[in-house]
């Protein structure tokens, strides 16, 4: 038993050790759990996804889209050319800070611009989505299910080469606008569009507008005619 000017000290090594850990522990949480989000349009990178402007499109897995300017436009739902798709779903991982488990995607308004870019480019807001999930399916079943008629049906309206079929989307059953009461006249002309569906809710300091909708937050996509060659 080890004393110091007789008290007995040996008591102490335990909590130093449950310190220590703890502090190691702590540590490997930052270098182990860094954010993905912090850098949103990086992560879409990453994942080959690219942004929905506007959270109006629902580019589903088997939706056949063309793109300009970023923003998707329906050619022909799954159903039309994958009728026998049955898309897998899952959570969407998402940050975990110290003390305190996200489950909403939440987004200031330097980072969510991406998404909702016809909102005020001045004003203080956040984006925020609740449990977003992943909806997929791999091109190879895709290109199994893909109906005959589709790339002929596609090509009668559109140039085939500028197609593409959607294989993985982010979405999310609703979203919400959080905007500052003190920046409220700023968003007059904005929340109607929105969408009709907006709920109105205000908090201390903040209004929340939220949007009841199914959205499509991101996407993936393959050239159509990749599919059509397997």
């Amino acid at each position: 038993m080890s004393t110091t000017r007789g008290r007995d000290t040996s008591f102490n090594k335990p909590l130093a050790l449950a310190g220590s850990l703890a502090l190691v522990a702590g540590v490997m949480v930052l270098v182990l759990r860094p954010d993905p989000l912090a850098d949103v349009s990086a992560w879409l990178t990453a994942e080959g996804l690219r942004a929905n402007p506007g959270l109006v499109a629902t580019p589903l897995p088997g939706t056949v889209i063309t793109i300009d300017d970023d923003v998707p436009t329906v050619v022909a739902d799954a159903e039309t050319c994958f009728p026998k798709l049955a898309p897998r779903r899952e959570g969407l991982p998402l940050p975990v800070k110290i003390g305190r488990r996200q489950d909403a995607l939440v987004l200031e308004a330097e980072q969510a611009r991406i998404f909702l870019p016809d909102l005020p480019s001045a004003a203080d807001w956040r984006l925020e989505v609740p449990n977003p999930r992943r909806t997929w399916a791999r091109p190879t079943i895709l290109a199994d299910l893909l109906i005959a008629d589709c790339v002929g049906d596609v090509a009668e309206t559109f140039v085939v080469e500028e197609a593409f079929v959607v294989i993985e989307a982010v979405i999310a059953s609703e979203f919400t606008v959080v905007v500052p009461r003190s920046a409220l006249s700023a968003w007059v002309d904005y929340v109607g569009r929105l969408g009709p569906e907006v709920e109105t809710r205000e908090d201390v300091g903040e209004v929340h507008h939220r949007i009841d909708r199914p959205i499509v937050l991101a996407f993936g996509v393959v050239p159509l005619t990749e599919l059509d060659t397997q």
